[in-house]
């Protein structure tokens, strides 16, 4: 059993390990760092931003560094990490480099950012804001499929890629800080447990959030992945 001045800040200690990976994949794979910290920055701000709401109903952790009524530090650094990983796991996992495919379609930005605000803004009003912040990251992830339907295979392992890294790092940590959850988490009690451990909406807002950042930048600027093999070098892509 760990001590409790450590376990009682396990979500920053979490984050750090977010951010040791991130740091590995940054190295591992020069082509896609510009796109890595573009996201990273932007999830990392939106993700203190957004703790105002989640604070409210969803979780309330101890925090090293808080930004008045937002989130902290941990905050960022698990939107930054996060995000930037997200961004580029599948490419990672699958070995795939990116080429030019078709148009860019910049309205995906707009759209993601209004769906997360209205969902969270109304559905908050008759569920959880972690589902409501689920089905705001859902909807666009649907308009990217709809338009790029060669993008489906990766926004679909996007999602279980990310929501499974997610689980297995809270999983680990949890083990280490049991009562955790008991003291923080909001639902506890109310949410089924996957092994007994973390709380299903964790999978679930994970999954939601990995499938559309994903694809997004893909998306965005018109590339598509391919195999490493086909391309045998390329470019730092946005």
């Amino acid at each position: 059993m760990l001590p409790e001045s450590i376990t009682t800040h396990m979500y920053f200690w979490g984050s750090l390990v977010l951010l040791g990976l991130f740091a590995a994949i940054f190295y591992y794979r020069p082509d896609l760092r510009r796109r890595m910290i573009r996201m990273g920055i932007a999830v990392g701000i939106l993700g203190v931003l957004s703790e105002a709401v989640f604070f409210q109903d969803y979780w309330h952790p101890p925090l090293v560094i808080r930004f008045g009524r937002f989130g902290g530090i941990e905050d960022f650094f698990f939107g930054f990490s996060f995000g930037g990983i997200c961004v580029a796991l599948y490419d990672v996992v699958f070995h795939k480099r990116l080429k030019k495919k078709g148009y860019p379609h910049y309205w995906i930005i707009p759209l993601l950012v209004v769906s997360e605000v209205l969902s969270i803004l109304i559905l908050s009003q008759y569920m959880n804001s972690i589902y409501a912040s689920a089905i705001g990251f859902v909807l666009p992830a649907a308009a990217v499929i709809a338009v790029r339907r060669d993008l489906i295979v990766e926004t679909v392992f996007s999602a279980i890629l990310g929501a499974s890294l997610l689980i297995l790092m809270e999983m680990i940590l949890l083990l280490l800080a049991p009562n955790y959850l008991r003291q923080y988490f909001l639902l506890y009690g109310e949410v089924p447990l996957i092994f007994g451990v973390v709380p299903i909406t964790e999978f679930l807002w994970g999954a939601a959030f990995a499938a559309i950042v994903g694809p997004l930048r893909d998306f965005e600027f018109g590339y598509a992945p391919v195999r490493i093999e086909q391309k045998k070098s390329a470019n730092s892509r946005r």
